[in-house]
């Protein structure tokens, strides 16, 4: 795919000498790409599903601390545009229409932001 895109796009190069920096953009970009594909997720959607059971097996819960203590760390980590909008989604339930009202796009656009948020 890389090379693919290097052979496709090399006339967009307009300084033969900064082909070797512009060669390392292209190759980031693809090594990047795949390596999001390869990165394991846990789908918010799925974690938060999850319901409590007090009278749970304790190997069960602490499993489920677990999985919130991750959701956390992550929350943590993520953009804050993402964290924002993943709060208002599964804390404050709004809903896609309210969303997308609110950020001024198509509930569609808001489900993508969603999924690459999660």
């Amino acid at each position: 795919e890389t090379l693919l895109d290097v052979y496709q796009s090399i006339s967009a190069l307009r300084e033969p000498a900064a082909y070797r920096a512009w060669l390392g953009l292209v190759v980031r970009k693809h090594a990047e790409r795949h390596r999001r594909r390869l990165r394991p997720t846990m789908l918010l959607d799925r974690v938060l599903e999850t319901e409590v059971d007090d009278n749970a097996d304790p190997a069960v819960a602490a499993e489920r601390d677990e999985r919130i203590e991750h959701i956390r760390r992550a929350l943590l980590l993520s953009r804050d545009a993402d964290r924002t909008l993943l709060g208002l989604r599964y804390y404050a339930e709004w809903t896609d229409a309210e969303l997308a009202s609110l950020l001024d796009i198509t509930p569609g656009a808001v489900r993508k932001r969603l999924y690459d948020a999660r």
